[in-house]
């Protein structure tokens, strides 16, 4: 109660950014080497994203990456770590001027529905409710919309 709960920071490990795909009548991806990628994460010094305030369920984090340039290509799903931190204890010094502040992290398979990996032409969006007993990610695959392009001719 009356405590915030600060999202440090949010990663991706193992993810490919790049890699070959073969095409015929389907295309076949082979993802590069993959590396950790930091979707958000805060100053050591700075207080973090605040998850919840009083009288607010919840908060949308804001990310400290360009996401335009961003390419994911298909390949199997991976794992996003969450770091956390809670203060325990109000006022935990004699003088009641310290907090006792708990940091936690958790890692969270971004698997969903068959765990197919993520494929081509798919928007995934994944919500992450963090609670005192346990911390939940609900993934939504959606199509995207096909739009019509004017026909290309290779020579």
């Amino acid at each position: 109660a009356n405590t915030s709960w600060n999202i440090r920071s949010l990663t991706i490990s193992d993810l490919s950014q790049s890699g070959n795909v073969t095409l015929g009548e389907t295309a076949i991806w082979t993802p590069g080497a993959g590396s950790t990628f930091d979707v958000f994460e805060v100053a050591a010094d700075k207080p973090g994203q605040p998850l919840t305030t009083a009288g607010e369920d919840y908060t949308k984090i804001t990310t400290n990456k360009k996401f335009e340039d961003l390419i994911i290509i298909p390949q199997a799903t991976k794992t996003l770590t969450v770091v956390y931190q809670y203060v325990s204890q109000k006022g935990a010094a004699a003088d009641g001027s310290e907090d006792i502040v708990i940091e936690e992290s958790k890692d969270i398979p971004l698997t969903y529905t068959n765990n197919e990996g993520w494929k081509p032409g798919v928007h995934y969006t994944y919500n992450i409710t963090i609670g005192t007993q346990e911390i939940l990610i609900e993934p939504t695959v959606n199509e995207w919309t096909p739009i019509t392009a004017p026909e290309v001719v290779i020579q």
